[in-house]
Formats: structure tokens, C-alpha cells, sequence
């Protein structure tokens, strides 16, 4: 068995709306995914959307390579029977720009207006003026995988299920709602992965997967 632990930072290049389905007062619509902490309202993405996500990404990856087994993947991320071996922590702002904000985090929203489109005809609906609240972009959430997986054979130290999982990451391009509209676009930083003690840092990592993705891509390639 090895211990994982994956820290990283996701960056807001757009506009976020994560949608809660609820609204406010009669004046928004459709509020976004928020916490209130210490007397503050932030943005907020919850661990199980993350995974979700990844694990989208994650089974996408395998199939290219013609691997369709759902046993890694059930291992990993889990299934409505079994748990699954890593934890996926909620998406949150980084404590600098928390301190920051402090008791200016109605800054870091916004509402915007829209039209509701009929689907088929691809027009607006008459009189179905919306409002919804979007975060501010340029914003730095961090993120932290971690758990425990069997061991597997590994790529200079990183068992592969993990090296896929990085990879799974990087690929991670965006999350939320409303991205016809240009919204929830993202980049993501590995900051540092420990496996059983032994610490990868971000040079490592990134000159890891850099080593690594010819193997890949030959496997993209033998199984195309």
C-alpha cells in the first residue's frame, strides 16, 4: 500500500458561477456556490464535484490508452458499492487571499443578467429576463488530494494510477456553469505530491510528466 498526498492550485482565468439552484431576495436568480466562514461569505467548489470531474477526465485518459478497465478506476474514485481509496478536499480560496478580503468579501461577487433561449429555436424567451452571480476571476483556490492506493508498478518513484491522476488534473480545463458564455475557465498548478514520505516537489513533478508523456503517447498511438 502507499500513502498519496497532492496539493494544488487552481486558477481562475474567467468568471465562475457554480449554481446552488436557489436564489436571493427577489434580486438574484441564481446564487453561486458559497460557505460562510468567520463572518464572511466565500466561493466555494465541493470536494465531490472535483472528483466528479476527474474522474471524467481520469476514465477519458484510460480509454485513449485502451485501458477500459473500471477496477483502477473503481479504486481510485470508488462506485455506489465499494469506497474508493483517496479523499478530494472542497475547493477553497487560499488563505492570503482570504486574509486579503477580510470584511471585503462581497467583493468577489458580481451579478450579471441574461436571457433565457428556447432550446430549439435557439432564441430568447419573451420576458424572461435572468439574474446570476458569477465570482471574479484572477482568484487562486487550492485543493488536496490524499489516501491510500495499493502499490503499482511506478514511473521514476509515482505509481502509475497517480501519474494518470496528474495527468487527469492538468487536464482540467474547466468547471461550472454557463461556459457557452465564456465562464469557469481554469489552470492548475501540482504544487507538491508525497508518497509514503518521499516529497516530489513542483519542478519535479512537472519534468516527471514531461519525461513521461512520450510513453503515452506511444500508447495512444500502439492502441489507436
Amino acid at each position: 500500500m502507499a500513502n498519496i498526498m497532492i496539493e494544488y492550485n487552481v486558477n481562475l482565468q474567467s468568471m465562475l458561477h457554480v449554481g446552488t439552484g436557489e436564489g436571493f431576495a427577489g434580486i438574484i436568480d441564481r446564487k453561486t456556490l458559497s460557505r460562510i466562514k468567520e463572518n464572511e461569505r466565500y466561493p466555494i467548489v465541493f470536494g465531490h464535484t472535483v472528483k466528479g470531474m476527474l474522474r471524467d477526465e481520469y476514465r477519458k485518459l484510460l480509454s485513449l490508452t485502451g485501458n477500459s478497465s473500471l477496477d483502477i478506476v473503481e479504486s481510485l474514485f470508488g462506485s455506489e458499492k465499494k469506497q474508493g481509496g483517496l479523499y478530494f478536499s472542497h475547493w477553497e480560496l487560499n488563505d492570503e487571499i482570504k486574509e486579503n478580503l477580510r470584511d471585503k468579501a462581497n467583493m468577489l461577487y458580481e451579478v450579471k443578467s441574461g436571457n433565457q433561449i428556447v432550446r430549439g429555436r435557439r432564441v430568447a424567451k419573451s420576458e424572461h429576463l435572468y439574474t446570476h452571480e458569477v465570482v471574479q476571476n484572477n482568484l487562486v483556490f487550492k485543493g488536496i488530494i490524499n489516501g491510500i492506493i495499493k502499490e503499482e508498478i511506478t514511473l521514476n518513484g509515482i505509481p502509475k494510477p497517480i501519474y494518470y491522476l496528474l495527468l487527469s488534473l492538468y487536464s482540467l480545463k474547466r468547471v461550472g456553469g454557463r461556459r457557452r458564455a465564456g465562464l469557469g475557465h481554469l489552470s492548475l498548478l501540482i504544487k507538491k505530491v508525497e508518497i509514503d514520505g518521499k516529497l516530489f516537489s513542483e519542478r519535479q513533478i512537472n519534468q516527471l510528466l514531461e519525461n513521461n508523456i512520450a510513453n503515452l503517447v506511444e500508447e495512444v498511438v500502439n492502441n489507436g
